[in-house]
């Protein structure tokens, strides 16, 4: 497993593509890895943007807490373009604030370890 400063400094990647939020910063695979999609294709965070406090950040949508439910209604959304229902965007944007308040990205980082996915 890469360590923090490896993942800071950019060292690791895994193939996904740079963050929008920080374009030197390589994506991760998000807090549940890498959730097959019904299309064929994966998703690792399915990003959204939110106000906090006024200003507008970009998190993840799959966060811990969220239920199978939840997870099947952003696995149709990243396949069809569907929206997301208004109870994933809620406990996105609690974990972003949870994080931030604690100094963290909203986005998963090394090295946590995988959420368990709901069953």
């Amino acid at each position: 497993m890469p360590t923090p400063k490896q993942y800071a400094e950019g060292l690791v990647n895994f193939g996904l593509g740079a963050r929008f939020d920080n374009p030197d910063q390589p994506k991760a695979e998000g807090f549940y890895g890498r959730v097959p999609l019904p299309n064929g294709g994966f998703a690792t965070e399915y990003s959204v943007s939110q106000d906090i406090n006024g200003k507008n950040v970009e998190m993840p949508s799959l966060v811990p807490g969220l239920t199978k439910e939840e997870i099947e209604s952003i696995k149709t959304s990243a396949s069809t373009g569907s929206p997301l229902p208004q109870s994933v965007y809620n406990k996105s944007r609690e974990h972003a604030v949870m994080r931030t308040n604690n100094n963290q990205s909203p986005f998963w980082g090394i090295p946590e370890a995988y959420t368990p996915m709901p069953k």
